[in-house]
């Protein structure tokens, strides 16, 4: 289904919606406190993976507590510790702002 989706929409389409999610994601997790961006913010860097750490969270634990109490996928990853995200073409800006905003009321 991946590769007939970017065959029909084209994969600079698909790629360009990705990095614009992920544009979002971390403005939106930048404006919450204790929320830190471990990841590229430089435009020839980016993709649709956006890393952050959490305050006060362990990001195995943030990554359980995400899936089973909020149905939100993420995964933790190493050096630096933190919990990845990744937007992909068919998700939506309001998806996006459902993470920042979880992710604003597990900080608190």
């Amino acid at each position: 289904e991946a590769i007939r989706l970017a065959r029909d929409t084209g994969v600079q389409v698909t790629e360009a919606r990705a990095v614009e999610l992920a544009r979002l994601l971390r403005e939106l997790a930048k404006a919450i406190p204790g929320c830190a961006l471990l990841g590229p913010e430089e435009t020839d860097s980016v993709s649709g993976l956006t890393t952050f750490s959490l305050a006060g969270w362990q990001p195995d634990e943030l990554v359980t507590t995400l899936q089973e109490q909020h149905h939100i996928v993420a995964r933790n990853v190493h050096n630096p510790d933190g919990v990845r995200f990744s937007t992909a073409y068919f998700n939506t800006e309001e998806e996006v702002a459902q993470v920042a905003s979880v992710l604003a009321e597990l900080v608190r």
